[in-house]
């Protein structure tokens, strides 16, 4: 489990008289009950007062919804939850606390729907009505994932893969529409939007896209998860606007090229043709109409305006081009 705090109560809830309740158990170690479905849960699941928990540290507590119960227990800072629609389920310590940002059972999260979890790797998670989860690891801390973006992790295997874990809650992008949460490993993220779904993007790649403002720049959102490009050396990602894409390789760096000029390099075979990785952005021609991409091998470009279409011109007739 992750470490934990002695529990506390919380401010705002009622203690309910449990002492002679046949439903309840008292415990005179500590002069407290658990009862009913709480009960249940701490003696069946919990292992009662040999279990992790220990005794009880307060009787029955109703919730400020006026609603849902708990009781705080004696070891790692933990508490087990009920509700009607959710039963009973055990939250504690760095997880509880963070739950506590969201405003608890009050919040958009709700109640917790599972007990502490082990994802693996020493690390925990419980899972919440509103849908999020909350991770937790000694490396990580505490962090709120949810939604598209929580499905678009599990396609890497959750915190196995080459994301790990999340290492910030669900933020929300500086345009006010789309999210995002950041990632262990990689410098990885992963971001949405209505218009995109879930994308995941990092490394190098993801800092190019910041020189161009990332989703608020001209490129807009991602359109594709990180793809490795059919040399099986090189990497790249898709966007949103004008058919951009950045594409990475160890010898050139990370590149943005897109629209017409991606369209004809394209004709040459991409990556794995005759004129290499791209080499440069798209670059605006000195008339400020036509833009060009140089582009790796024999020291070829290609241009485009709006009377030429997009061209391929080596080294020698560019320099003339450009005069």
């Amino acid at each position: 489990m992750a470490p934990k705090p002695a529990a506390s109560v919380r401010p705002n809830v009622t203690t309910d008289a449990a002492a002679n309740d046949p439903n309840c158990d008292f415990y005179p170690q500590t002069g407290h009950a658990a009862c009913g479905a709480i009960r249940d849960d701490y003696n069946n699941t919990l292992g009662g007062p040999n279990g992790p928990l220990g005794y009880p540290t307060s009787d029955e507590l109703t919730s400020p919804d006026g609603v849902g119960k708990s009781n705080t227990f004696q070891n790692a800072g933990d508490h087990i939850y009920w509700s009607p629609a959710t039963g009973a389920a055990e939250i504690g310590g760095a997880i509880f606390d963070h739950w506590g940002t969201f405003g608890y059972e009050l919040g958009p999260l709700g109640y917790p729907t599972s007990g502490e979890l082990p994802l693996g790797g020493g690390a925990q998670t419980n899972t919440f009505q509103g849908g999020p989860v909350i991770t937790w690891s000694s490396s990580t801390g505490a962090c709120e994932i949810g939604g598209e973006i929580y499905l678009h992790w599990a396609h890497f295997s959750f915190n196995l893969g080459p994301l790990g874990l999340p290492t910030s809650d669900e933020i929300t992008n500086p345009d006010g529409v789309g999210k995002r949460n950041t990632f262990q490993y990689g410098g990885d993220s992963i971001y949405w939007s209505p218009a995109t779904g879930a994308q995941e993007i990092g490394g190098s790649i993801f800092q190019h896209w910041g020189d161009f403002g990332y989703e608020t720049g001209p490129l807009g959102y991602p359109t594709s998860d990180e793809i490795t490009n059919p040399d099986g050396v090189g990497k790249r990602n898709s966007f949103q606007n004008a058919g951009d894409h950045i594409y990475w390789s160890p010898t050139t760096g990370n590149q943005e090229i897109g629209g017409a000029i991606f369209d004809h390099w394209g004709t040459f075979g991409y990556e794995t043709g005759a004129l290499g990785y791209p080499v440069s952005d798209e670059i605006t021609s000195p008339d400020g109409v036509g833009k060009f991409n140089n582009i790796q091998n024999g020291g070829d470009h290609i241009y485009f305006s709006p009377a030429t279409g997009a061209l391929q011109a080596q080294s020698s007739v560019a320099s003339c081009y450009t005069r």
